[in-house]
């Protein structure tokens, strides 16, 4: 028997996501700044002739799928997802398949992206086949947004795929990646400063993406200048944290959640919004939701010694911290030989 392993970041979306999602990119150019984070999705890929047929085995999910091969999976609502990047690994069985993400559910931190890119990176070592981490963002993208006909853009993918602190550039032309390149005198600061919480409530980011799709193509509603806006403080993002000014940067936060919230009255809830005023009683300067909005994690930058003060004003709201560090590793595979690792 042997066994594949591969893990991708998940990462916090700072500033302009949701201009990185057609048709905006392709029309006008969107960007986004995002930072894969210590916290992962894991494929476990086992292939042998010991096994029979194919199986699927989501952790988080506690559900399981099972069929003759990879191209007798269908499309039916059951780890529909994990099925769409199986039948784009290249393998066809016998095989087993678990999943696992250290993410909540619906995060808003890009989870099922990174499921994605771990089985696909999982698939290209068991072929012994070469990759690189842009190839393997776009098959995911093409997988989630092409296959399974889910709306949103390609951040997500190649956040799990690069990890670190990027501009990403999508266009009609393709997406361009940018290392920020930053100090780790700065990141460390960044970690110490940041305050990444989950608020308790779930999002299904599919649905908001598609209400956001359609109000960009209504004229009353102002979606498409919030899209500019997004796009623009993504690249003035760029020049912020490459000086160090993190009082700018967290600022920033602050435009991108205004311009978010006018994307689609779905994107906020009484609920996200207590928090937010909560949170800048006690010590945030800069914040936003994550992801697409309506739930999952939200991100403060926070007044030098009012981390915890923060942390603690919002534990009433049913917001759990998610301590973190950033991952400039990116997507990683290795072989699993019970010869080399003893337990």
């Amino acid at each position: 028997m042997a066994i594949y392993k591969a893990r991708a970041t998940v990462r916090i979306d700072f500033l302009g996501g949701g201009s990185d999602a057609p048709p905006f990119c392709l029309e006008h150019g969107g960007g986004v700044i995002n930072g894969g984070l210590n916290r992962y999705a894991i494929a476990t890929l086992e292939v042998g002739p010991h096994l029979s047929g194919v199986e699927i085995r989501s952790l988080d999910l506690n559900a399981v799928v099972r069929a003759a091969s990879v191209a007798a999976l269908e499309f039916n609502g059951e780890l529909d997802l994990i099925k769409a990047a199986l039948r784009r690994g290249g393998l066809d069985g016998p095989l087993r398949l678990t999943t696992e993400s250290e993410a909540p559910p619906q995060s808003g931190l890009g989870a099922s992206a990174s499921v994605l890119v771990s089985i696909l990176a999982a698939c290209r070592l068991a072929l012994g086949q070469p990759w690189d981490r842009a190839r393997l963002a776009d098959e995911a993208t093409i997988a989630e947004r092409g296959d399974l006909g889910l709306a949103g853009g390609a951040q997500d993918h190649y956040g799990a795929a690069f990890g670190g602190l990027h501009y990403y550039r999508f266009t009609d032309q393709g997406t361009t990646v940018h290392d920020l390149a930053i100090s780790k005198d700065l990141v460390a600061e960044l970690e110490h400063r940041l305050l990444l919480v989950y608020s308790g409530m779930t999002h299904l980011s599919g649905n908001i993406h598609a209400d956001i799709k359609a109000a960009y193509r209504d004229d009353a509603s102002p979606c498409k200048q919030a899209m500019f806006g997004l796009a623009r403080i993504a690249r003035e993002g760029c020049d912020v944290l490459r000086r160090g000014d993190l009082r700018a940067f967290a600022q920033l936060l602050n435009e991108n959640w205004r311009y978010h919230k006018d994307l689609h009255f779905s994107c906020t809830n009484e609920h996200l919004d207590q928090i937010y005023a909560t949170a800048r009683r006690h010590g945030m300067i800069g914040g936003k939701t994550c992801g697409a909005g309506g739930g999952g994690c939200l991100v403060f930058f926070c007044e030098e010694g009012r981390k915890a003060e923060l942390r603690d004003a919002l534990a009433p709201l049913c917001c759990q911290p998610m301590p973190f560090s950033f991952d400039f590793q990116g997507v990683y595979a290795w072989e699993s030989k019970s010869a080399d690792f003893k337990v």
